[in-house]
């Protein structure tokens, strides 16, 4: 059974995930700074970054998004290699992993590699799953696991990290979309009116502030040192 808001093992740009995703991503991004992402994906946020005056270079593992992004002749340097193989003897001011440490075989070692390629006083802006989805939706998103927020802050502090800012957050609309609207309902949905996403998108937004689900925590940590 396929996720209609899922392509190869990621939120679809525009659908309701990637969009709340994002819009909550965008107030801690970066400016003028040496920015690594790790797994560009659709090359949003890494749009996102070059508008905001930043050196970026933009990492994934899929040939066909690499070269689709570099066709876009964005200003950024584009590669296409596993993180795990990735290797660069500069540092960044900042290392953004948005939904992809669920999807890479080994964290901590992934987890150590970005420590190593901050400079002291680095960011590390981090997102991950933190609720224990169903079996289908974690096989559906190519999820190897979900995380326990105490444990991989206790983690994360082990490594030289310090939690500057933290948020958790859930909405309703994005778990009924998820879950419990079948696979045909939401085909029909888009088909009806191509509105009706981008309307549920934006109630999703305000449910993100009422709704006492827990899906993704987003943090954003200083690598401990002097600058």
């Amino acid at each position: 059974m396929s996720n209609p808001n899922v392509k190869n093992g990621r939120a679809k740009p525009g659908s309701i995930c990637f969009n709340v995703r994002f819009h909550g991503l965008k107030k801690v991004l970066p400016y003028s700074k040496k920015v690594l992402e790790v797994g560009c994906g659709n090359g949003m946020i890494t749009e996102e970054l070059i508008k905001r005056k930043n050196k970026v270079t933009a990492l994934d593992y899929s040939k066909k998004v690499i070269d689709c992004l570099k066709k876009k002749k964005l200003k950024a340097k584009f590669i296409c290699q596993d993180f795990l193989d990735f290797s660069d003897s500069k540092k960044y001011d900042c290392i953004i992993c948005t939904a992809v440490l669920e999807h890479i075989k080994d964290d901590i070692l992934a987890l150590k590699k970005m420590q190593r390629l901050l400079k002291n006083g680095g960011q590390l802006i981090l997102s991950v799953p933190i609720c224990q989805y169903k079996d289908y939706y974690r096989k559906t998103m190519g999820h190897l696991r979900h995380y326990e927020l105490v444990s991989l802050k206790k983690t994360l502090e082990r490594m030289g990290f310090k939690v500057k800012k933290e948020k958790i957050w859930g909405s309703f609309i994005r778990y009924f979309v998820i879950y419990l609207l079948p696979k045909k309902g939401k085909k029909l949905a888009r088909e009806v009116h191509p509105l009706i996403e981008k309307i549920l998108t934006l109630i999703a937004l305000v449910d993100v502030f009422v709704c006492p689900l827990r899906h993704e925590v987003r943090l954003v940590l200083i690598k401990k040192g002097k600058k």
